[in-house]
């Protein structure tokens, strides 16, 4: 199981934003304390969860998946943001 952070520009965000949102939702652990910043656990690939949600984005949006490994640290987020499961 590996972390990803995902990041997303949408252009029109009245469009796809609720299905790309729904679909992030779908996998079983999932993060979002920051706008259009998401941290899930997966079994896959970063280019296959890249290309699932791909296909819920427009054309002239952006998108990245990037695996998170190593240390992380952060500031500023409430308790149930920040006691969010590091060890998966």
């Amino acid at each position: 199981m590996s972390l990803y952070c995902i990041g997303y520009e949408l252009v029109d965000r009245s469009g796809m934003y609720a299905t790309l949102v729904g679909e992030i939702e779908t996998y079983e652990t999932w993060w979002h304390c920051l706008d259009s910043t998401w941290i899930i656990a997966s079994p896959k690939t970063a280019d296959q969860v890249k290309d699932h949600l791909q296909q819920y984005i427009g054309l002239n949006d952006k998108l990245v998946v990037v695996e998170i490994a190593g240390d992380a640290a952060w500031v500023g987020f409430d308790k149930e943001c920040s006691d969010w499961p590091t060890n998966i």
